[in-house]
């Protein structure tokens, strides 16, 4: 299981890692900026692994300036959630 936790640690935890409380455990990679000037500051990697029975899933979340998170969901359908400045939810689009 350390193996595992390492190898995962290694691709996927650059960033940082969580250790939630239902036992799985995230790993974030590094924000990769993003291409074009705007509201979104870039995305990042994250994978879920649930050491007990080995599940894994990943996906990307992008991020705003302020640290809002809009995932990417895996059957690509995209909600872009709106945010104002001070990080109050105002809509989605």
């Amino acid at each position: 299981m350390l193996k595992k936790h390492l190898q995962q640690l290694e691709k996927y935890g650059q960033a940082a890692v969580k250790f939630l409380k239902n036992g799985k455990i995230r790993y974030y990679g590094k924000i990769i900026p993003a291409k074009k000037t705007g509201i979104m500051a870039g995305r990042r990697t994250v994978r879920e692994w649930n050491p007990v029975n080995g599940q894994k899933r990943t996906w990307h979340e992008t991020l705003d300036y302020s640290g809002q998170v809009r995932p990417q969901r895996s059957d690509r359908l995209k909600i872009h959630y709106q945010f104002d400045e001070l990080g109050n939810y105002i809509g989605k689009w």
